[in-house]
């Protein structure tokens, strides 16, 4: 169903219309999120890229990816993200989600911290 304009005489109703597009654009690019998924070593993770910071997101051992996807998916549309997921093979993308990964196992191994509990 198309919506009826009002035209007015200094904004004419193809205008708005555009002016309405760009909007819903403008919207569209401020909520959707590219997240680039991979499997390192054995497990899942995500990276969602910003400008000046990278969100990395980890599945705990044994999770397969429909679940990964789907959980990831539903968090981030809390939040009122749409996300965007591409498989891909990124050596740069690998190597910031295992650092992560050996951040994890440290911190199970010695605790939040960082020492021997």
């Amino acid at each position: 169903m198309k919506e009826e304009r009002i035209p007015f005489p200094d904004y004419p109703a193809k205008e708005q219309e555009q002016d309405e597009r760009k909007h819903a654009a403008a919207v569209d690019k401020a909520v959707s999120r590219e997240i680039y998924i991979m499997r390192v070593n054995g497990d899942w993770g995500a990276i969602m890229p910003k400008r000046r910071h990278n969100y990395i997101i980890t599945a705990d051992k044994g999770v397969d990816l429909t679940e990964f996807v789907n959980e990831v998916r539903k968090d981030l549309e809390k939040l009122g993200l749409k996300p965007r997921f591409h498989c891909v093979r990124n050596f740069g993308i690998e190597n910031e989600i295992a650092k992560i990964q050996d951040k994890k196992i440290i911190d199970i191994i010695f605790g939040q911290s960082g020492k021997e509990r």
